[in-house]
C-alpha cells in the first residue's frame, strides 16, 4: 500500500472506531435488544474492504478482522471481531455498501475522470 493509501486505513479505522458499538435505529424504542451497526461505521467499512481488495488482498474480511482487533473495535454487541463475525457483517451489512463503492469507482473509471488532460 502506498502512503495515501495507509493514511486512508487508519482514518477509515478511526471512524469505525469512533462510531463502534450498538446503535439503535431511530424506529426502535430503547429498550429494543435489536441492536446494529451504524451508518457510519458500515461506511468505513465497506471502504477498508475496498481498499484491502484493490491493493492485492485475497482475503479482505481476514484483513478487516485483523485491523479491527488491533485496533480494539468491537462488534455491535460488543464482542472481539473474529472472522466469523467479520463474515457475518460482510454477508449482512456490507455487500450492498461494496458494490456501491465499486459501482461509483468503475463509473468513474470509464467516464475518463481519472484521466491525465490531453494537449
Amino acid at each position: 500500500m502506498d502512503e495515501n493509501t495507509k493514511k486512508r486505513v487508519k482514518d477509515l479505522l478511526d471512524i469505525c472506531k469512533k462510531s463502534q458499538g450498538e446503535h439503535l435505529p431511530l424506529h426502535h424504542g430503547s429498550g429494543s435488544w435489536a441492536t446494529t451497526y451504524s451508518n457510519q461505521f458500515l461506511d468505513a467499512a465497506a471502504e477498508l474492504y475496498v481498499l484491502f481488495e484493490n491493493n492485492g488482498s485475497r482475503w479482505p474480511i481476514l484483513n478487516l478482522s485483523n485491523e479491527f482487533k488491533d485496533a480494539g473495535i468491537l462488534s455491535c454487541r460488543g464482542a472481539r471481531m473474529s472472522i466469523d463475525r467479520v463474515e457475518y457483517l460482510h454477508n449482512t451489512h456490507l455487500q450492498d455498501r461494496i458494490s456501491r463503492i465499486k459501482s461509483t469507482n468503475n463509473s468513474s473509471n470509464l467516464t475518463g475522470a481519472n484521466d491525465a488532460p490531453s494537449s
